[in-house]
């Protein structure tokens, strides 16, 4: 199915280039077909009637990776989780940050990793772990000592060197062969995205509304308030333990919509698994919030957004931060209705706002203390008056508000981590005593609020 694989950055440069045989063509001879769709936002071309490509952009590291996929041997799913699986392992490979450049200089590597993950136009190997016993990440003079080392050890002792590849045999397929580590530790992150759209107050009176999340009168708003909302978790696990450890990860609930590495064994909320080396996603999980289990959204930040219809006057309000951890910061996009209006200040209690473009506004919040003053935002809407060249307030508010936030401490769910035990330390000094850390994070996702 996958004929061949193309990276270039995002002006279409070539960077790096694997096809399978002679027969496939290379990038130069498709670039003509891209050009003529440079202006369309497409995701999938058509070439003739038995190739296509499949675009990926990734613009936070300036790259565009694209798959000629065979159309009669096709899964159009495959494409998309080989890119992501393919990622997962450069980053691993080459960091975090990855970029042109890297790929270039380690093209060599590229070749051997895709020559692994890749099998009869295949994908075939896609774990990191498993890639790093067949593709070591070494430059090309270690490679060559290392080379010449082993074809010394062979001949002057061919039974140890035979010995010694049979110890390096691994039967998990997630866990590279004879890992061992200076200082052992592992890490648990349980981060959640809160997905959210509402619908703000209208404070057309006098009347005082409390935030959505904890009124008095919150059974009543409730529905009226929050349209929809949504939260998504992960467990990301990161494990530098020498040897096959056999660990056991007790949490206070499982929900019913989680989805588990292949390394886990789950019964009544304890995660029994060997880690991967490394960081890896063991867990993923999805709830649907409703009016029952709204209170849950106590436990992360709360927007009351208020306007009156008789005036042009808002007011933006940063609450519930008492209930938090530490805040890392607070951003709210403030978009108005016509692109060629802009906000104007009228008052700010914390942070500091700048006007940008088409209409958009943005409230910044950095460095914020629970025991602060509250985060307060008066402002209104302003117009160009094309007759008279010149800034007239208006009775008009914003389109719409998006939130970004992020903050640690618990999450909304309440998912915890009771304990985190190794129950087999195969390869592991029994006087090793390794080091633990949790750690609970929420961001936002989607959070909107409309008008």
């Amino acid at each position: 199915m996958i004929e061949g694989l193309y990276i270039t950055n995002l002006n279409n440069t070539l960077v790096y280039e694997y096809i399978n045989d002679l027969s496939t063509p290379n990038f130069k001879a498709l670039l003509s077909k891209l050009l003529q769709l440079n202006n369309q936002n497409s995701f999938k071309i058509d070439l003739n009637s038995k190739f296509y490509l499949s675009i990926h952009n990734f613009k936070e590291f300036n790259l565009i990776i694209y798959l000629l996929c065979d159309k009669i041997q096709s899964n159009p799913l495959i494409p998309y989780v080989f890119v992501n699986k393919l990622i997962e392992v450069l980053q691993d490979y080459f960091g975090e940050s990855l970029n042109g450049n890297k790929i270039e200089i380690n093209n060599d590597i590229l070749t051997l990793i895709l020559f692994q993950m890749i099998e009869s136009d295949q994908p075939f190997i896609t774990d990191a772990n498993k890639l790093k016993d067949l593709v070591n990440y070494k430059s090309l003079l270690n490679k060559i000592l290392s080379g010449a080392s082993q074809a010394t050890q062979s001949i002057t002792n061919p039974l140890e060197l035979s010995k010694s590849k049979s110890k390096e045999i691994n039967d998990i397929p997630w866990r590279r062969s004879n890992v061992k580590h200076t200082n052992n530790e592992m890490y648990v992150d349980i981060i959640e995205s809160v997905n959210i759209i509402m619908k703000p107050l209208n404070n057309s009176s006098s009347q005082q509304f409390d935030s959505a999340f904890y009124s008095s009168n919150f059974k009543k708003n409730a529905q009226n308030y929050i349209i929809n909302c949504q939260i998504y978790g992960e467990i990301i696990f990161l494990s530098r333990l020498t040897g096959v450890p056999t660990l056991s990860l007790s949490l206070n609930t499982v929900f019913p919509s989680s989805f588990f590495h292949k390394c886990i064994n789950e019964k009544n909320g304890v995660l029994t698994f060997i880690p991967p080396d490394g960081k890896c996603t063991i867990m993923k999980y999805g709830m649907q919030l409703n009016k029952e289990n709204y209170h849950l959204l106590k436990n992360t930040v709360d927007i009351e957004f208020t306007y009156n219809e008789e005036e042009s006057d808002f007011e933006i309000k940063v609450v519930n931060l008492s209930q938090l951890g530490k805040i890392d910061f607070i951003n709210i996009e403030i978009y108005c209705e016509n692109p060629s209006d802009s906000i104007k200040l009228n008052r700010l209690t914390q942070g500091d706002f700048i006007n940008k473009y088409d209409g958009k506004g943005e409230w910044n919040l950095k460095n914020i203390k629970n025991n602060s003053i509250l985060p307060i935002f008066h402002g209104c809407i302003i117009s160009k008056n094309d007759d008279q060249e010149e800034l007239t307030s208006k009775l008009s508010k914003p389109a719409y508000l998006k939130v970004n936030y992020s903050h640690k401490g618990s999450v909304p769910s309440g998912l915890k981590v009771e304990s985190l035990k190794i129950i087999n330390s195969k390869g592991l000094n029994d006087n090793v005593k390794p080091y633990k850390g949790v750690k609970y994070i929420t961001k936002s996702a989607n959070y909107i609020i409309r008008s």
